[in-house]
């Protein structure tokens, strides 16, 4: 009878882990469109033996961990090229701004200005008492003033803009840094304190994915 039970025991653990496995695919599956979710994978290991009679026989098997298939240098280095990417992205966002400020092809830039400026300087200089060419020069200088402070006034704009966005930044940057904190709390507490280390499978999904758009913002250090 005891030999029964032990068989019925065995045959348990492995419908249970095997269950588990099944379960585990299933989520897999469903959650194949779910951004920042890591596929997760079972290990099984042999259940602990019972020596009887002198000898020690199998009672089973029971799965030892669910584990996020991930690859952590990847992980990092993906981070790393999105904080590459935010950066190159912005740089060239202001400097298309201010190559629309000094673009030579508009006729109110700053590179025409001095052309015309240094173009009516040359025609006076061959006729310098030319009342009309003087007054084109006064007039050519006007406007080269006019495109430098008009210019100033566009970079001024330019900074003003990228302070506000800097003060933005700030505060979404604190807001997913006190999100992350909490999720490193939940971890701590749903590993029994680090005893069950990696088992939070979807609360490290849920961080790594904050941990991400951190990174298109500001580098991170491990």
């Amino acid at each position: 009878m005891a030999g029964i039970f032990s068989t019925l025991s065995v045959a348990r653990s492995a419908l249970l882990a095997q269950g588990a496995a099944i379960r585990t695919v299933g989520q897999n599956m469903a959650n194949v469109d779910t951004e920042g979710y890591s596929r997760q994978r079972v290990h099984f290991t042999a259940a602990r033996p019972e020596r009887l009679a002198g000898i020690n026989l199998g009672t089973g098997v029971e799965i030892s961990r669910i584990e996020r298939v991930i690859d952590r240098h990847l992980e990092e280095s993906l981070r790393d090229a999105g904080t590459s990417l935010h950066d190159l992205q912005t740089q060239s966002r202001v400097l298309e701004r201010i190559e629309s400020t000094f673009n030579e092809l508009n006729d109110q830039g700053i590179g025409p200005a001095f052309d015309r400026f240094f173009s009516a300087l040359n025609d006076l200089a061959a006729k310098p008492e030319d009342r009309t060419l003087r007054r084109q020069v006064v007039a050519a200088a006007d406007a080269l003033a006019d495109s430098f402070h008009f210019g100033a006034e566009r970079l001024r704009e330019l900074r003003q803009d990228l302070n506000d966005e800097i003060e933005t930044s700030v505060g979404e940057i604190n807001r997913l840094a006190g999100q992350i904190a909490q999720l490193n709390d939940e971890i701590l507490a749903a590993e029994s304190g680090g005893k069950d280390l990696g088992s939070a499978n979807d609360l490290r999904d849920r961080r790594d994915l904050l941990l991400k758009e951190l990174a298109e913002m500001t580098p991170l250090k491990a």
